[in-house]
This record gives C-alpha cells, structure tokens and sequence, in this order.
C-alpha cells in the first residue's frame, strides 16, 4: 500500500500479485490490483481480478464500487450487452439509489450513444457515396 501511496504503481503491482490465496491479505492485494488496472486503463486485467475477488472473496467484492468497476471494464471491452445484464443485477443488489449506480448507468449510456453515434456516421457514409455513383456514371436525376 506504501508503494501505491509513492506512486509506484509497476512495485506496488508486483507485491501485490506476489500475495498468497491463503493470506490473510489477499482480498486487499486483488481490489488493489483492480484499482491499479482501472487506472491504467488495463481492462482485460480490470475484469480478471474482479472475476478473482468475486470468486474467492464475494463479501468483499459485492459492492457497488466493483459492479460499476466490472461494468467499465466491459464496456471498454466492447461488451455492451454484459455490461448492461451487470448493470441489472447491480440494480437488484444495491438499488439505483447505491452512489455509483449513476455512474454505472451514465457510462453504459454514454457508450450507446458513441455507438449509436458511429451506426449513424457509417450510414450517411454509406448513403452519401451511394448517392454519388450515378454521378460518376455521367447519368444525373432530375
């Protein structure tokens, strides 16, 4: 925790996967590794550890905090739907009224958007140089 504390995130990581399941420490090391993985932008690790802590550890790891954690990591993942059947079952454990729902609830909307966003941006695309075929041919409708 010292090392994390200094910002020495790479040292911090080392100790903390060197932790044994059998310690006493272990649901620690692996929330701090999650946290270290979120913050790092390490999304595949981000789901693994929580997958770990919720696993061996599920008092410790069903919170709100790991739901909306886990719910970051899939949507950056691409993993909208999983995302969202989280997103369902964090509304049953915790209700909507639990601090990071809306957090959760924004970025799985926020990322609908972005999707909905580029399904749109790749139709006019696709309409607009559809549209200009005919013109190349040398025919025009009038």
């Amino acid at each position: 925790e010292c090392q994390l504390a200094l910002g020495r995130m790479n040292d911090a990581r080392y100790t903390f996967v060197g932790i044994e399941m059998s310690s006493p420490y272990t649901s620690r090391a692996l929330r701090r590794l999650a946290e270290l993985d979120l913050v790092q932008r390490n999304y595949e690790g981000l789901l693994t550890w929580i997958d770990e802590g919720r696993d061996s550890f599920p008092l410790e790891f069903g919170d709100g905090w790991t739901s909306y954690a886990r719910i970051i990591g899939l949507i950056e993942q691409n993993d909208l739907q999983s995302a969202r059947k989280e997103l369902e079952s964090y509304k049953v454990r915790h209700s909507d009224q639990n601090p990071w729902f809306p957090l959760a609830l924004a970025a799985i909307e926020g990322k609908e958007a972005t999707v909905l966003h580029e399904e749109l941006r790749q139709a006019q695309a696709t309409n607009l140089a559809q549209a200009e075929v005919p013109r190349r041919r040398g025919g025009s409708k009038q």
